[in-house]
């Protein structure tokens, strides 16, 4: 089986402004498990489990992404997913082109004809920095959504991942990769 997802990726100089906005913002920022500065991506569709055999034909339903252009995007502010009324991932909003949605919309209706489900939540383009586990400080992590960010970028490329599960958390391979225009 392969666990896969599609995601638009963040340049690395972006990814080490990430990184370094956190050593600002945060006192102490080490000791928290942090996303890798290589694991940083914006996630179109995540498809999950698929058997081998159904991995060209996902390739296949996805190449409409080379119709694209690059992607106009920015850093937007630091928030929180909450699970039960507790926050349970810290995350980077990203300011992105309306057309993201489109593509978004287009990764699920072609996927839906492999019976990979719909994706059921609202396209909330952002980038997961920290999976709250309980001992974090929530207080200085809640200073951070105060910071306002302003950094501006092109992204011109989107992947097709695998997510291989690991002891300690996960390694992403690149199966394919595609250059926006």
């Amino acid at each position: 089986m392969n666990r896969l997802f599609i995601a638009l990726k963040i340049p690395l100089n972006i990814k080490e402004e990430i990184v370094n906005l956190r050593k600002d913002f945060l006192p102490g920022y080490a000791k928290y498990k942090w996303e890798q500065t290589d694991k940083i991506h914006l996630t179109l569709k995540f498809i999950g489990e698929v058997k081998e055999e159904l991995v060209s034909e996902i390739i296949k339903k996805i190449s409409f992404i080379n119709e694209y252009k690059k992607f106009e995007c920015g850093l937007d502010k630091f928030d929180f997913f909450y699970r039960n009324g507790k926050p349970s991932i810290f995350f980077l909003k990203l300011q992105m082109e309306e057309r993201i949605n489109e593509l978004v919309f287009r990764l699920n209706n072609e996927l839906e004809k492999l019976s990979i489900p719909l994706e059921k939540k609202v396209f909330h383009p952002h980038v997961t920095l920290l999976r709250i586990r309980g001992d974090e400080d929530l207080e200085s992590l809640k200073k951070m959504t105060d910071a306002v960010l302003n950094s501006k970028f092109t992204a011109g490329e989107i992947a097709l991942y695998q997510s291989l599960l690991i002891a300690h958390g996960s390694i992403y391979k690149e199966l394919l990769n595609y250059k926006l225009n």
